[in-house]
């Protein structure tokens, strides 16, 4: 679809680099995938027997002339009429869509007004403005056209129906806000497309079911497109599931479920009244209050062995931290890397492209790890976000972000993946350095930044970031203390003994009163990092600052057990890395001990 006519957005804030601010216009949906791209061309080619929608008056004998008259030019690929008996009629279709839409259930019917809808649309936007003149007819709920019908559809058991209700709520929704002159949507609408959205990204790091090649819905997809109308056949193989469980699934769209939704929500954050609004939303479900001011306990949903329920909705937030958090792979690692992806890559000269021209199928691998594609538009994701100086400050409070987007740019292989986590990196810290450039000092980025200059980019925005978080880094550096520096780290999540902090008897007779200040707030930040945390450096380093913790402040022993850390070491002695193992002994020793205060 063409965007000729978004607005762009203009309510970005300014920083130190006027460049960095620049989002293009949103971009209209227009899905390229290969998969709904052979669907939607075999469900245009199949008839439907309109005369029996008639007989059964379902269809009044104008409404048959007119659904008629649009099918055959659509079954027979001349374009060339179409536009004409659209621009003449648009309103009267649009109308007799929207009608069948909610009264008809036939899954082989929807799929073609649906159809029938996206060849309306294709190459002009402004006919969304057909669909929006028609907003509050048919309201129910509080919900009226041309709302309704889409959201309803979403409950579908199709994978086509639900996918394509989801793309046109989205292009309704970014139309009508990138135009003054157009209603606003429902108050429920874009809560229940974030829902939706959020579901289908579950399936991103979930392994396909043994013997299957995540296309199990595919095939009963395609027996139906080919003629078997037997209503809702696509998701019969999962029939006793919810639509949301379904979308959980690898098989959901043959595995494309996840690419499709990071499209739809990389539209909705490219539009600033829905990247704020979204963010809200979400984080109101996380049972904070939105862009607070207070620490926050990150979601730690990265225990692959535990199982927990499809149909918790974790949230779209959560959902994209939990991709980054399971998809951290080694450089020495393969990606899955599309062809052709790189130009989607975001650029503030200009970003000509949208991540939907470049969708592929089959990111996700059998390893639980997303591919190349779907980090970058992860990523993508939380680039748009952190153009919002207020969500910026929250980004890493909510979500632990920083650490998660150190990962992704230490072990990028492609540099577009590089290229935005880098500018993401950027933007948080421009945006809101306070709460983020001890965080990120914690996270190493510092060392992180002057490792990738040594390297050659051929974009030259990635050096400009990368010379930019170090010099502010830099900066903040010499205005640290050592206690400084070690809260920076512990509120990173990710500790080290690369600094020489955790092991100088000095800094801890100094410092280990200032564990139990505040309510022994920084006590249970270790012990968080130490209950949450799965990474073996980590894990060692709290063992070893909980036992200079306990041997250097009196009534330590008794602070640690408080807070239920003793526990904890205990589980870390029969850790597989020996350096848990050690140093989580040598703590139990110092907790069970006599000799301890």
């Amino acid at each position: 679809m063409s965007s000729s006519s978004q607005q762009p957005d203009n309510g970005q804030s300014k920083n130190s680099n006027k460049k960095n601010d620049s989002i293009e216009s949103p971009p209209l949906v227009y899905l390229t995938d290969k998969w709904i791209q052979e669907l939607t061309q075999r469900i245009r080619a199949r008839p439907i027997p309109w005369e029996g929608y008639h007989r059964a008056d379902l269809l009044s004998a104008e409404e048959l002339k007119m659904i008629k008259s649009v099918d055959a030019i659509v079954i027979g690929q001349n374009r060339s009429k179409l536009d004409p008996l659209l621009d003449e009629h648009g309103p009267d279709y649009v109308s007799l869509y929207l009608r069948l839409l909610s009264k008809l259930s036939r899954t082989d019917t929807l799929q073609q007004i649906l159809v029938l809808i996206d060849d309306m649309l294709l190459d002009r936007d402004d006919r969304l403005q057909l669909f929006l003149s028609l907003h509050g007819q048919e309201e129910q709920d509080g919900v009226g056209f041309p709302w309704k019908p889409f959201v309803k559809l979403l409950d579908v058991p199709d994978d086509f129906v639900q996918i394509k209700s989801a793309q046109f709520l989205t292009l309704l929704l970014v139309f009508s806000a990138s135009h003054s002159d157009q209603p606003n949507p429902p108050d429920s609408v874009l809560p229940r497309l974030l829902t939706f959205l959020s579901s289908s990204l579950k399936a991103a790091c979930v392994k396909p079911n043994n013997g299957g090649n995540g296309g199990g819905g595919g095939d009963n997809t395609r027996n139906q497109s080919s003629g078997n109308n037997n209503n809702n056949n696509n998701n019969s193989n999962n029939a006793s599931s919810s639509p949301a469980s379904r979308r959980s699934s690898p098989e959901f769209a043959e595995g494309n479920g996840p690419e499709i939704a990071l499209v739809l929500l990389e539209a909705l954050l490219r539009t600033q009244k829905y990247r704020q609004e979204a963010w809200e939303y979400d984080v109101g479900r996380m049972g904070q209050t939105p862009l607070s001011s207070g620490k926050a306990k990150a979601v730690s949903d990265s225990d692959q062995g535990q199982e927990e329920s499809e149909d918790i909705d974790r949230g779209f937030l959560s959902e994209l931290a939990h991709i980054l958090r399971l998809s951290n792979v080694p450089a020495s690692s393969s990606f899955n890397s599309p062809a052709g992806s790189g130009s989607a890559t975001p650029s503030r000269s200009g970003i000509a492209s949208s991540a939907a021209s470049t969708l592929v199928a089959g990111a996700t691998n059998a390893t639980n790890r997303a591919g190349t594609q779907i980090i970058y538009q992860t990523v993508l994701c939380f680039w748009l976000l952190s153009f919002h100086p207020e969500i910026a400050a929250e980004l890493n409070v909510k979500l632990g972000l920083i650490p998660l987007l150190a990962d992704v740019a230490r072990s990028a292989v492609k540099e577009k993946v590089t290229r935005v986590t880098v500018a993401t990196l950027r933007n948080i810290l421009a945006k809101s350095p306070e709460a983020n450039a001890p965080v990120m000092l914690g996270a190493k980025c510092l060392t992180l930044s002057e490792n990738l200059l040594s390297r050659k980019w051929s974009d030259e925005e990635i050096e400009e970031d990368l010379n930019y978080i170090s010099d502010e880094l830099t900066e903040k550096l010499k205005t640290m203390t050592t206690w400084d520096e070690y809260l920076s780290e512990l509120q990173s999540g990710q500790l080290s003994f690369e600094s020489p902090v955790h092991e100088l008897d000095e800094f801890w007779k100094e410092n280990a009163p200032k564990f139990v200040q505040e309510d022994g707030k920084v006590l249970k930040q270790l012990v968080t990092v130490l209950k949450e945390s799965e990474d073996s450096t980590t894990l060692a380093v709290g063992c070893s600052d909980l036992g200079k913790f306990v041997h250097f402040f009196e009534q330590g022993k008794k602070r640690v057990s408080d807070l239920g850390a003793k526990g904890r070491v205990m589980e870390l002695m029969s850790h597989p890395d020996a350096n848990v193992k050690y140093y989580a002994v040598h703590t139990v020793g110092k907790l069970v001990s006599a000799s301890w205060r």
